[in-house]
């Protein structure tokens, strides 16, 4: 009577299973593809971009933001990893998380003259 190779357990024929190689070949590939995408994803969009852009009262800044991509890109992109559908969240979801970005003033506005200068500075302090 066979016994199954991991536990030693006598098994009959009827019982028995073999691996499907050409099967597990096929889903190693296609975990080989999962893992090379989840890998361009996470380098690609799995951290914060430095963006300049103009306040609202016309000076620049640097906006620490996500890239973001369409629910197309979204959904096809989800559904190559399989069973991952929270891979990607709606924008307002993930700023309702505390993730909004971060705005930092890339700089100062220069007085014209020395004294004002100054003055700015001391008030700064």
């Amino acid at each position: 009577m066979p016994t199954c190779h991991v536990t030693g357990i006598e098994i009959h024929l009827s019982e028995s299973f073999v691996l499907c190689a050409p099967v597990a070949a096929r889903l190693l590939h296609r975990r080989m593809h999962q893992v090379r995408l989840l890998e361009m994803l996470l380098k690609e969009y799995g951290h914060m971009v430095s963006v300049q852009t103009m306040d609202s009262e016309g000076f620049p800044i640097n906006r620490r933001q996500a890239r973001l991509v369409c629910e197309a890109i979204a959904d096809a992109w989800s559904e190559e990893v399989e069973g991952s559908q929270d891979l990607f969240m709606p924008f307002t979801e993930w700023c309702a998380r505390g993730r909004a970005r971060k705005i930092t003033r890339a700089h100062q506005p220069r007085p014209e003259n020395p004294e004002a200068m100054e003055a700015a500075h001391d008030a700064e302090q």
